[in-house]
């Protein structure tokens, strides 16, 4: 376990060269943003892996991935007014700045930084709640992606084929189609039921499968967006009939949080 009094110290030293340590990373302390990125950041510099920082500057992959996103973050912090930055709390700054340190991909990593910008600023430092760091550790890049999509509107048809089978009951074939896939450019678009249930099951969607929007333009829309036939072919030997069953997703009263503390 850590000394409390060589963690106080090692804290103490951390802000101290702070100035330092920030020219080591902006190259230039006079560059926008940075006077705030110190302010934002001064309580948490030195606290859990923060206080690894320069030691990981002088590895040239970490400085590439972790200099880009500390240079996003601050690209962010320009935007909000110097006397409305406040300092992050460790239980989203510390967490997060693990996370900037070696997250690749950009649309993950722009999550993780918008949360980090709202936390900083006096007025949407309420938006950011420490679970939304947790949430984000779940996410593919796909779900990155369809998290900024969401933003579109608070809810989406779906459709999937429902058969009424010769042996007795219905089931489920087929694709699970929804306006989604067709927003956004999905790095593994069959696998959107896959990233859908996720977000349903991290509280940020909820699919609903025995109700559907009452436009019905919506689902027109959805079999043209996707081609999808009227009627489509089927066995007689194992299916009596088949039918298009509507229902939707809903962006969660949570889910609406999120998006506006991690989407852009």
């Amino acid at each position: 376990m850590t000394d409390p009094k060589s963690l106080a110290l090692l804290t103490i030293e951390t802000l101290q060269s702070m100035p330092k340590l920030l020219e080591q990373i902006y190259g230039d302390l006079a560059k926008p943003g940075v006077t705030q990125v110190g302010k934002a950041l001064e309580t948490i510099l030195g606290l859990g892996n923060t206080a690894l920082i320069p030691l990981r500057l002088l590895n040239e992959k970490f400085k590439l991935i972790e200099g880009r996103n500390l240079d996003n973050y601050r690209k962010k912090l320009i935007e909000i007014e110097a006397e409305k930055i406040i300092p992050v709390i460790p239980e989203i700054g510390i967490p997060i700045m693990d996370k900037l340190s070696y997250v690749q991909n950009e649309t993950l990593a722009e999550l993780y930084i918008n949360l980090l910008a709202k936390a900083s600023s006096k007025e949407f430092c309420s938006l950011a709640h420490p679970a939304f760091v947790k949430i984000i550790d779940l996410f593919s890049p796909d779900e990155a992606l369809l998290i900024q999509a969401l933003k579109q509107a608070n809810a989406f048809p779906t459709l999937q084929i429902e058969a009424q089978l010769v042996s007795g009951g219905d089931a489920r074939i087929g694709q699970f189609y929804t306006p989604l896939e067709k927003i956004v450019s999905l790095i593994y678009p069959q696998n959107i039921q896959v990233y859908l249930t996720n977000l349903d099951r991290s509280g940020i969607i909820e699919i609903v499968d025995n109700t559907w929007l009452s436009n019905e333009k919506f689902y027109d829309d959805l079999k043209s967006q996707h081609a999808l036939q009227e009627s489509p072919p089927f066995d007689p030997k194992t299916i009596k009939a088949i039918r298009w069953k509507k229902g939707h997703i809903d962006v969660t009263p949570f889910g609406k949080l999120f998006i506006d503390a991690c989407a852009k």
